[in-house]
């Protein structure tokens, strides 16, 4: 605003107003002003322009997002992008199945997502069983008590079916209470709720549980070890649960009658497996509940006059490793319906990122794309990818957590895309990573872990057996020859370690079975090329550990 010199302007305009005293002054403050005005406005249309495919792609890197490594903290967008197996097929299918596979290879994705799409038929019931280390401790010190007395196997099998009756049982009434008619009176449901209640079932897991072990231990230390084994049985099975089982089955098959399916997922029983002298009965408590899975099933589908049948289906994940510890205690293994999920095929390992990108892309938008746009194309002479395969071992979480931090890495260093540099630097970070994940899953069960890897740091990436045995000797308390060669078969079996079974080829086994065969091979091999038998500490680790390659 302008106004001549002897104007008076309201106090409130004051800052804006220009006062001139003549026209020679007005036309400068007007050709200045001019030319700020067209230099702003120049400003915005360069501004408002679109931004050059440089600094749009350098703002797609920083906004990628693959989600989360554990699956336990991604359970809202599994669906998303989560891969489908024939294992997991399986899971959905197959009215039971031992679910087993190494930590981090998708047991608890594959758990997780399948409880959402049997949920999402309403016609289903899912029961999601996940006990606590804490829980089971008691039952297996119960086992302890007992000795080498056949009526261990016994009583793992009465517990099992006591508690998954009685889980199955909470978790239909609570289903029918959410219902908007909630439960009425006078129905199978209200009567299956009603026996709940009276036989004090209807508590959590864990206070079930005490009071069952405490019913058992006082039984033992009643019951004259002069009685026969069948009658000490039927007395234990009544401390356990009674009549209770045989209740429950005939109330759930009213109850249950119209449902579809009756999914059970067994999970986190690996928090039950501890390094001690207790192992043995850890495994008979594990494999009693494999035993009983296939049983469970069977037991819901007869129908006679007295019981309605039911569609039971009991899936169990566990622990590759636990598996084939477990398995040695069962008297019909080829019994129990096992299937692996391994990620050692690179196409299929591959689409767990591929998936993750597609989710938040155009419908249609390539996979490759991914590799293609935002990693450069070669780390040395190999392919970005396979150099990245060749580095971590083959499990979603490994992969999704390497792609993560090199990303991390070439966003925060503003590079258009994940350059060599951004891989190296990620292999840092995973690697320190991948042997904080293995002391965390096996340092409990395996004695003086930490101490033996860290041993490795700073030696060859292949070494002969006996430097091997050197190393892990030279840790105080493992002097024993026999100790030694213990932890060589223990390193082996968590993939620390390989062996070469023909030369220049290294095997990482992940099953007892293959395990068997390798070592089977390193032996002729070593024999063949009359030399030692020889074995490399897995890339995975080298890096953190400063292992020459």
């Amino acid at each position: 605003m302008v106004v001549e010199d002897d104007y008076r302007g309201p106090v409130d305009y004051k800052d804006i107003l220009y006062t001139y005293h003549n026209k020679k002054r007005l036309a400068e403050k007007l050709s200045q002003w001019r030319e700020q005005a067209f230099r702003a406005w120049n400003q915005e249309e360069i501004d408002d322009q679109v931004p050059s495919p440089k600094l749009e792609l350098a703002t797609e890197l920083k906004d990628l997002k693959f989600g989360d490594y554990v699956a336990e903290n991604e359970s809202d967008t599994l669906d998303e992008y989560f891969v489908e197996t024939a294992e997991y097929e399986a899971v959905l299918n197959e009215s039971s199945v031992v679910f087993v596979g190494r930590k981090g290879m998708g047991k608890s994705a594959n758990m997780i997502r399948a409880s959402q799409v049997l949920r999402d038929d309403k016609r289903n019931l899912v029961c999601v069983v996940r006990p606590s280390n804490y829980d089971l401790d008691g039952l297996v010190s119960v086992l302890e008590s007992l000795g080498g007395d056949g009526n261990q196997s016994f009583l793992v099998e009465s517990f099992w079916r006591f508690l998954l009756y009685s889980e199955i049982s909470l978790e239909a009434v609570a289903a029918a209470d959410r219902l908007p008619a909630g439960i009425g009176d006078g129905t199978p449901m209200a009567r299956l709720r009603d026996y709940l209640t009276q036989n004090e079932i209807a508590e959590e897991f864990s206070i079930r549980l005490e009071r069952v072990i405490e019913s058992v231990r006082r039984e033992l230390r009643e019951t004259s070890r002069t009685i026969s084994i069948e009658k000490q049985r039927e007395r234990i099975a009544q401390a356990l649960h009674g009549n209770i089982v045989g209740n429950l089955r005939k109330l759930l098959g009213d109850a249950l009658r119209d449902r579809h399916r009756v999914a059970l997922l067994v999970d986190n029983l690996d928090s039950a497996w501890t390094k001690s002298a207790q192992l043995k009965s850890q495994a008979i408590l594990l494999v009693g509940l494999l035993g009983t899975v296939s049983r469970i099933a069977e037991e819901f589908q007869r129908e006679n006059n007295r019981l309605r049948s039911v569609n039971v289906t009991v899936s169990v994940f566990l622990r590759s490793d636990i598996y084939d510890e477990v398995i040695k205690e069962a008297r019909e293994p080829d019994k129990i319906n096992t299937k692996r999920i391994d990620w050692n095929q690179p196409d299929l390992l591959k689409r767990v990122m591929d998936e993750r990108y597609l989710s938040v892309r155009p419908k249609g938008t390539s996979p490759d794309e991914l590799w293609e746009r935002y990693f450069c194309s070669q780390i040395g002479d190999k392919p970005t990818l396979d150099y990245i395969f060749s580095i971590i071992l083959h499990r979603p979480r490994d992969l999704v957590f390497f792609c993560k931090a090199a990303v991390f890495n070439a966003a925060n260093a503003r590079h258009l895309l994940v350059e060599d540099s951004d891989i190296r630097e990620a292999e840092k970070n995973y690697s320190k990573f991948a042997l904080d994940a293995l002391l965390v899953e096996y340092g409990a069960t395996m004695s003086h872990l930490e101490e033996v890897v860290y041993e490795f740091a700073g030696c060859p990436s292949i070494m002969p057996k006996t430097e091997v045995l050197e190393i892990i000797q030279s840790i105080p308390g493992m002097d024993e020859a026999s100790q030694a060669t213990d932890c060589l078969e223990g390193l082996l079996k968590i993939s620390f370690l390989g062996v070469e079974v023909r030369e220049g080829d290294f095997s990482y086994p992940d099953r007892a079975d293959d395990l068997r065969k390798a070592k089977i091979l390193a032996r002729n091999a070593s024999r063949r090329g009359k030399r030692e038998e020889r074995y490399e500490v897995h890339p995975a680790y080298r890096n953190f550990l400063e292992i020459e390659s």
